[in-house]
């Protein structure tokens, strides 16, 4: 019973860089904040499938952490930006899939 030596290999892909290299970016000061609220929210995504695939932020855990954290004026935008960035994220995904299936 578990889960199977392919399986575990497909989450670990997901989640370990295929290289040791790591690209630097830059980040406007205005969107720090974004930034760092949404890297705290990185253990709030569902994942479905065999390969627990991404599929979205579990928006009832953002919605709690949002009552508790963020003040009420600056959470309509918040959410706003939260979703575009969840967005770039699954077209990322999408994309690594996609080049993992080609090769």
């Amino acid at each position: 019973m578990g889960a199977s030596a392919e399986d575990i290999e497909a989450v670990e892909a997901q989640v370990q860089p295929e290289d040791d290299s790591h690209e630097h970016f830059g980040l406007y000061a205005e969107n720090v904040q974004t930034f760092e609220r949404f890297h705290a929210l990185r253990t709030q995504w569902r994942h479905a499938g065999i390969g627990a695939v991404r599929t979205g932020f579990d928006y009832a855990a953002i919605h709690a952490w949002m009552q508790f954290s963020v003040p009420k004026k600056e959470r309509q935008q918040l959410f706003s930006d939260l979703q575009l960035m969840e967005s770039a994220v699954l077209d990322a995904d999408s994309e690594l899939i996609k080049n993992k299936k080609e090769t």
